[in-house]
């Protein structure tokens, strides 16, 4: 229907674009550490992975040496105006022992005073900068009562 050239063009752009971000994500999160924590791993990228994809790239985190499928994974980006994205990733094998992200969330920024929710095996969160110590430790907290 028409000249699809141009629009393919754009598309193809995009397409690269989006890919160079995600392996950017990658590649920060394997040179500067995950921290292992109790119940989950945990990434802080400030402001070095863009938070739109922050969520696909934790979770293709999975397929690499760099974690293993025994805990949930926490990325953190910065957002403008002093907020944090905090995007979760699981596994089936995690929900099928009791992990639900998305309630883990939920609370977590209900007493941080952010908005956060989702599934049982990915979840979101926007949340106060300085409230991030605390948002970590009520969802790690949580999901070390989920998981027992």
């Amino acid at each position: 229907m028409g000249d699809r050239d141009e629009a393919l063009d754009e598309a193809i752009r995009m397409l690269r674009r989006h890919r160079r971000k995600l392996s950017k994500g990658i590649k920060y999160a394997k040179e500067k550490g995950i921290e292992k924590k109790e119940t989950t791993y945990l990434i802080n990228t400030k402001e070095n992975i863009d938070p739109s994809i922050i969520g696909i790239v934790i979770g293709m985190l999975y397929s690499t040496k760099e974690v293993q499928r025994d805990k949930p994974i926490i990325g953190l980006a910065n957002k403008e105006e002093n907020e944090v994205k905090v995007s979760g990733r699981g596994t089936e094998e995690l929900v099928e022992k009791g992990l639900n992200l998305g309630e883990a969330f939920y609370k977590a920024a209900e007493e941080t005073e952010g908005e956060g929710g989702g599934h049982d095996v990915a979840a979101g969160a926007t949340i106060p900068e300085e409230k991030t110590e605390k948002f970590i430790e009520i969802s790690n907290k949580e999901i070390k009562q989920q998981l027992g």
